[in-house]
């Protein structure tokens, strides 16, 4: 990666990176710090294939967990997977909570351009997320997000997707351009939604 984080309360403001910023949680828990003002390109690295793929990385699966970081007014494009990614917590790590994702411009990325995994908390507010090779808000076992005013466009996959995901407000999103044939024809064939606007599974509650 451009950057590794490591420690608490870490700014990185201004940058032009070319490749991903982490925040690595392995050692220990991470509290606080601020990512804005940054160019974002080309994190594709096939060498580190654990950490160096992503825009954004925030935490490792197996981290101690990370809390309370805002991520702003950034540009991030042409990662080859997650503009912006969590950790997992269900491989037995820590989690990513209260994060702020608010001003950024999300493009052009190799799969979601925003992918959360619980246990939820955070705010995505006035970001534009578009052309990214799979959803463009992908929300994952969260509970009490709020998603409000991005405008989100022409996804390969839903607009916005919410997976077991409760207590969480989605409101004043533009959401466009994600229609595709096979959902015309008979949405049911369609694994995960693909071309929805927005999905919610079955397993999501109290939205």
């Amino acid at each position: 990666t451009a950057i590794t984080i490591s420690a608490d309360d870490v700014i990185v403001d201004g940058f032009t990176l070319d490749g991903g910023t982490t925040l690595d949680d392995r050692a220990n828990y991470i509290s606080g710090g601020t990512i804005s003002n940054n160019i974002i390109t080309g994190a594709n690295s096939p060498e580190e294939l654990i950490k160096a793929q992503n825009g954004i990385r925030v935490g490792f699966d197996t981290g101690k967990g990370v809390d309370g970081v805002a991520i702003e007014d950034n540009t991030i494009s042409n990662s080859l997977e997650k503009g912006i990614r969590f950790a997992n917590p269900k491989l037995g790590g820590g989690t990513a909570s209260n994060i702020t994702i608010s001003g950024n411009e999300i493009k052009d990325n190799g799969s979601a351009g925003i992918e959360t995994y619980g246990p939820g908390h955070n705010t995505i507010i006035n970001n534009s997320i578009s052309g990214n090779s799979g959803n463009g808000i992908n929300l994952k076992f969260d509970d009490g997000d709020v998603v409000t005013s991005n405008t989100i466009t022409n996804n390969s996959g839903p607009g916005i997707t919410l997976r077991r995901v409760t207590n969480t407000t989605v409101e004043n999103n533009s959401v466009s351009g994600h229609k595709s044939q096979e959902v015309i024809k008979t949405y049911p064939t369609v694994p995960q939604g693909k071309g929805s606007g927005i999905h919610i599974f079955d397993t999501s509650e109290n939205n």
